[in-house]
């Protein structure tokens, strides 16, 4: 990735911040973002926009993201009210949107997110807020959605042992990852067992990959002491 590229965005996303903490007239109340998604899902939820101006304001309403783990990725806006928009002093409106995660975006493990809002025409003006989205049950083209139906992962959670049912007896590849995307454990998948009794109880996502390095999916997994 070029260098001057990263430092561009980071500059960029430095200066839309203190410039619109400054006037952060218009700003975000409520954000209903859930905390896991899958992978070419579209999350719908809703926005609670407030104009904490003394004044009103009227405007084309856009909203932006930038995936702050992935910053490489840029800035692209996912909601837009193209009818003009009011908003009295104080007052607060509910906005429903649609947020497609979409690997253009997003990436499979902890992706924070910061959305700001802005009404066009006028001042930008900015309030930023961070969610994290966690995505798990992947699926990736080269297996069809009924193949990676029969595939079984059980107990869940476990204390040493899990079991995983497979459509075919091809070798494969696992890898499992905490939360904050650290691969803690991996290898090549024997007897359809993995053997999770060395880990620290809590949750883990859990990726299996062909020989080829083909990712068949991710899930999460829980181990417990």
């Amino acid at each position: 990735m070029n260098r001057c590229f990263l430092t561009s965005i980071k500059l960029l996303f430095c200066f839309v911040f203190f410039t619109n903490m400054l006037q952060a007239q218009l700003v975000i109340e409520q954000f209903d973002l859930p905390q896991e998604g899958t992978l070419n899902q579209t999350l719908q939820t809703n926005i609670l926009v407030k104009n904490d101006d003394d004044a009103s304001k009227t405007g084309n309403l856009k909203f932006y993201l930038i995936n702050q783990t992935y910053p490489e990725l840029g800035i692209f806006e996912f909601a837009s009210f193209e009818q003009m928009q009011f908003f009295a002093s104080g007052q607060g409106r509910n906005f429903p949107i649609n947020l497609p995660l979409t690997d253009t975006y997003f990436r499979i493990g902890g992706n924070t997110v910061v959305i700001w809002p802005s009404m066009v025409g006028q001042e930008n003006d900015t309030i930023f807020i961070t969610k994290t989205i966690y995505l798990d049950e992947v699926t990736i083209t080269g297996k069809t959605k009924s193949d990676v139906d029969q595939i079984r992962i059980f107990p869940i959670p476990a204390r040493d042992i899990i079991q995983i049912e497979l459509p075919d007896n091809k070798d494969y590849i696992y890898s499992i990852m905490n939360l904050e995307g650290k691969v803690v454990k991996e290898g090549l998948m024997k007897n359809r067992q993995l053997n999770v009794e060395l880990l620290d109880k809590g949750i883990y996502l859990l990726a299996i990959f062909t020989l080829n390095n083909e990712l068949i999916l991710q899930r999460k997994i829980g181990v417990e002491k």
